[in-house]
């Protein structure tokens, strides 16, 4: 890769606002130590927005918000600039519990192969940390509103229930899985036209 390459990308990442300040003392942190306090700094933000994480295992934050059990894995990348689907199939395996849902946040942005897998999964979602939050919550009030609609239609049979119970949830999951796909393309389209300029 040539240095004017090299400079742009670094730009680019540059461009990319993060809530997190990685400037200062950060920069003279080993990668390790990088990683360390970036799983660090996801959990305080997760913790102050009144979401619990009660374990953490590896880079990966295990707890709840409110009534949905949450994995967060946090991908730390210097050097790279996206993660690829390899991450993801990774990820898949960790969060095989059946009422477990996944986020996977990363400073750096995903490749299409990585947003096409997660499109087929309805368990995990791709995000930066800037909108972690936000998705917890909007990922949480969505199966507690799915949940309250089925107690008020008491006059289903149980496979209505459950078929209709599925048609909403795969809904929900097309269309935010849909715009997160929407908002990535972007981002890369973007990074492409950098740096071919």
């Amino acid at each position: 890769m040539s240095i004017k390459k090299q400079k742009h990308h670094k730009e680019i990442i540059k461009e990319r606002k993060s809530i997190f300040d990685f400037s200062g003392e950060f920069s003279n942190l080993s990668l390790d130590e990088k990683k360390k306090t970036y799983l660090l700094l996801v959990k305080y933000l997760l913790t102050n927005n009144e979401i619990n994480i009660k374990k953490i295992e590896n880079n990966l934050l295990i707890g709840n918000y409110k009534k949905i059990d949450i994995n967060v894995k946090c991908l730390f990348k210097q050097g790279c600039f996206m993660i690829m689907e390899d991450e993801i199939i990774k990820f898949e395996k960790e969060v095989n519990e059946e009422k477990v849902i996944g986020f996977l946040v990363s400073n750096v942005y995903f490749s299409d192969q990585a947003i096409k897998r997660v499109g087929n999964n309805d368990k995990i979602y791709l995000c930066h940390e800037n909108e972690l939050v936000n998705d917890i919550i909007i990922v949480e009030k969505f199966k507690c509103d799915n949940l309250k609609d089925i107690i008020k239609d008491k006059d289903l049979k149980s496979s209505d229930l459950e078929t209709k119970n599925l048609i909403e949830e795969l809904e929900f999951l097309i269309s935010f899985q849909n715009s997160l796909i929407e908002h990535q393309e972007k981002s890369i389209k973007e990074l492409k036209l950098r740096i071919l300029f």
